[in-house]
Order: structure tokens, then C-alpha cells, then sequence
């Protein structure tokens, strides 16, 4: 069976901000310098500086959410970028799980090691534009008078990451409508966005009640369940998210997975099938539960053909180093299933 791969002092932090910040404007042709770049201070001596671009090598032009976690997978603390970065000062050396997060884009993990207390760490995240990205606005048109005043300026303050703002206004909307499953559904996806797991369940088991055919609430849950690693209750959220919509790409790439981990590699090799054949993109993660589930069934030939078409595609994700390891566990344990699909070279 293949194993499942895991797919995340004050004086020195000023100098290395504003390096970053030169180096930053270099590499994005220009951009804007890093003012106001928060600051997370711990009780450690090293520090770390997180920028976030686009693909083209440009800064992320709005706020994203920087978490980070230690060796232990343990959170400590998580801030919003300014000028696409931010700062983590007082940390100990070791090793660091970084999530970064912004509306509109896919999630980015990656891991960096902080060798040093004299020179800041810089870490490089690129976010991708997410085909499947959520529309705050969607629904809105359903609340009354004041209320649909509230939610379309929590929509934008969330697109901004105004997260402090659409909170004050999403709380505001749920005083004149707690049974709007739009406003519930906001209420989960921004708790969701900040990590309070409960919260979040708690807004979006309510808006697919209040709403059963609400696709993005559904997906939004399935999504959290699978973060809980509640794999059964995924199961389940994600089987109605594709009843409502069958061309649901991110519903049916996200039930391959509940499959996966829960050992039933045919449903999941289907399930990511139809992923991939409906998606936007290129197939994305879909590809590697397809991947997994096929070298799980002895498939292995067609397995590395699978993750090596995902790393043509996707060669510098935070991923690609997993399923490189994949494939060459793969080829190590059936050294017959030499594949013809090449991957390009790495620059």
C-alpha cells in the first residue's frame, strides 16, 4: 500500500523587512514597498518573512493569510499580509509548516527550516488563481432591505481581507436574518478562513440545511470535514454537493479523496475521472488521488503516468516534492512500471 504522503530580535527583523522588500520590488518588477508589514513577535531570537506572488512573479495583489506552525504541527499564530508579506520575529530555530491563504486563490503549503538567529528566513509562496473560487456574492440578492446592504459589504471587505470589518457586518446581517442561509453560509466560510473549525461547522451544517442545493456551503463543508479528517461525513456532504450540481469539478475532486482515505480506490479513481474530466484547470490534486488510488490497486504503470502528468503541469506546487517521492516509491517497489510520460527537466 502506498503511504499517504503529507500534503505546510527586533533590530535584525527590521533589516531583513527591508531587504525583503528591496528583493521583492526586484523580482516583481517594481512593486510596492513593504510598509506596515505585521509583525507576530514570539520569545525565540530568529525570525522569518513570508511574501506572497503570483505566478507571473508578481506580488498578490490583496491580503492573504499566513498561518504557521511549528515542528509539532502546532499553530502559532497566523497574520494578514500587508504589501503581500508578513513577519514572524521571536521564533526558534527549527522546522516550520507554512499555510498561506487568500480569496480566490488555492491554498499553498510549504515547509522552511529556520537555521539562524542572525539572518531572517525568506520564504517565497506562490498562490495560483483558484477555477473554482467561491462567490461571496452569490445568494445576497435573497436577504431584505438592510441586510443585502450588510452582506455585499462583507463580500468585498472579505475579498480585501478586511476580515475584522466583515465580521462586524456578517454579525449585523445575522441579527436581521438567522435563518438566511446565505448569511450562515458567510459566517461558516469566514470562520472557516480563520481556522475556528466549530464555528465554521457549526454556520455551515445550518446554511445546507436551510438550503440543500447551496453548492458552494456544500463544497465549503465537505471541505472542513475533510480537514477534521471526518472522511465518512465527507463522504456524505460531498455525494449531495455532486447530486446538485454533476459538473461540480471541486466537489468531485474532493470526494475522490474522502474515497482514498477511506480505502475504497475504485470510487475514488472514479470520482477523481470525472475531477478531471470537468475541471477548469488541468486536473490538480485530482491527479494525485487519481495516482494513489491507481498505485494502491497495482495499477502502478498507469500510477506514475498519472503523478508524472501532474508534475507537467504543476512542476513548482508544494506538492510536486511529495509526488516525486510518490513516483519513485513507486518505481523502487515495481521497477516493470517504467512510464513513457517524461517529466521536464527541473530548472
Amino acid at each position: 500500500m502506498v503511504r499517504r504522503s503529507k500534503i505546510l530580535s527586533a533590530v535584525c527583523l527590521f533589516l531583513a523587512i527591508t531587504a525583503s522588500s528591496a528583493a521583492g520590488q526586484s523580482q516583481a518588477g517594481g512593486g510596492a514597498p513593504m510598509t506596515n508589514v505585521p509583525i507576530h513577535t514570539g520569545t525565540g531570537g530568529a525570525s522569518m518573512v513570508v511574501s506572497v506572488f503570483t505566478p507571473n512573479d508578481t506580488h498578490l495583489g490583496r491580503p492573504a493569510v499566513v498561518k504557521l506552525y511549528d515542528a509539532n504541527k502546532k499553530p502559532i499564530t497566523f497574520l494578514t499580509t500587508v504589501d503581500a508579506s508578513a513577519a514572524f520575529a521571536g521564533l526558534s530555530l527549527g522546522k516550520y509548516e507554512i499555510e498561506v491563504s487568500a480569496v480566490g486563490y488555492l491554498p499553498n503549503h510549504t515547509e522552511s527550516e529556520v537555521l539562524s538567529a542572525f539572518n531572517a528566513t525568506q520564504v517565497k509562496v506562490i498562490l495560483r488563481p483558484d477555477p473554482d473560487a467561491v462567490d461571496l456574492d452569490a445568494g445576497s440578492a435573497s436577504l431584505p432591505g438592510k441586510g443585502n446592504k450588510e452582506v455585499k459589504r462583507a463580500a468585498s471587505e472579505l475579498e480585501s481581507g478586511k476580515i475584522k470589518d466583515a465580521q462586524k457586518d456578517l454579525d449585523t446581517a445575522y441579527k436581521a436574518a438567522p435563518s438566511n442561509a446565505h448569511v450562515n453560509f458567510l459566517l461558516g466560510y469566514l470562520a472557516f478562513l480563520q481556522n475556528d473549525l466549530d464555528h465554521a461547522q457549526t454556520y455551515l451544517q445550518k446554511a445546507t440545511a436551510l438550503d440543500p442545493h447551496d453548492i458552494q456551503a456544500l463544497d465549503t463543508l465537505g471541505r472542513l470535514y475533510l480537514t477534521r479528517r471526518d472522511y465518512a461525513a465527507a463522504t456524505t456532504t460531498l455525494q449531495q454537493a455532486v447530486a446538485a450540481d454533476t459538473e461540480n469539478a471541486a466537489a468531485h475532486s474532493m470526494l475522490a479523496n474522502a474515497y482514498l482515505n477511506q480505502r475504497d480506490f475504485k470510487n475514488a479513481l472514479a470520482q477523481a475521472d470525472l475531477a478531471i474530466d470537468k475541471s477548469k484547470s488541468v486536473g490538480g490534486n485530482a491527479q494525485i488521488v487519481r495516482g494513489e488510488a491507481l498505485a494502491d490497486m497495482g495499477r502502478n504503470k498507469e500510477a506514475i503516468e498519472t503523478l508524472k502528468t501532474y508534475l507537467q503541469n504543476a512542476p513548482d506546487t508544494a506538492s510536486a516534492p511529495q509526488v516525486r517521492q510518490l513516483i519513485a516509491m513507486i518505481e523502487q517497489r515495481d521497477p516493470k512500471a517504467s512510464s513513457s510520460a517524461a517529466e521536464p527537466a527541473k530548472p
